[in-house]
């Protein structure tokens, strides 16, 4: 087994603004139900494309900005809030041509964070009780956000947090 990265860099695909809007809905709703949250809140909500070697840095920002002002924003479907592990809460998006062809051009895991890439956009992290299911109303909350938009890439360094660029799709 390949051991973690303590330090890296990430591309992440951000979603759009009123995406942003109903995902911190979701987790606010999610934080009082169960108490804080734990997952980096800095951030904006997200799929991660990839992950480097910080000294990958400069060439990955170029990368970004190559692929982002020849790129349209890109369309996704949710299809639903999922657990990972034991404690993260996230949004499935729909594993299409589109997201696919946008995981290519970053297609790394120097984190060693999933031997497989798993698309998600984290919501909460949490310590939920075993076996407990969520309330109705915050399933139905998560059931009604389906269509969302990747309407920049940013690129993070993490370990400590730092944001390096972000660029808008613009094409």
């Amino acid at each position: 087994m390949v051991a973690k990265h303590e330090e890296f860099i990430a591309v992440m695909a951000v979603l759009d603004e009123d995406t942003q809007k109903k995902l911190q809905a979701l987790r606010n709703a999610l934080i009082c139900a169960y108490g804080p949250d734990t997952e980096t809140a800095d951030l904006p909500f997200h799929i991660t494309l990839g992950s480097y070697a910080p000294e990958d840095e400069a060439v990955t920002v170029s990368r970004i900005r190559a692929l982002a002002t020849a790129s349209a924003p890109v369309s996704i479907r949710f299809s639903g809030l999922k657990l990972v592990g034991t404690n993260v809460r996230y949004m499935a998006p729909v594993l299409d041509k589109g997201l696919k062809q946008l995981h290519s051009h970053f297609d790394s895991d120097y984190a060693n964070g999933y031997p497989d890439w798993l698309p998600h956009a984290s919501v909460y992290r949490h310590a939920l009780p075993a076996g407990e299911t969520l309330p109705e109303e915050i399933v139905a909350m998560a059931e009604k956000i389906r269509d969302a938009r990747i309407t920049a890439l940013e690129l993070g360094a993490f370990g400590p947090l730092r944001h390096i660029c972000r660029a808008k799709l613009e094409k």
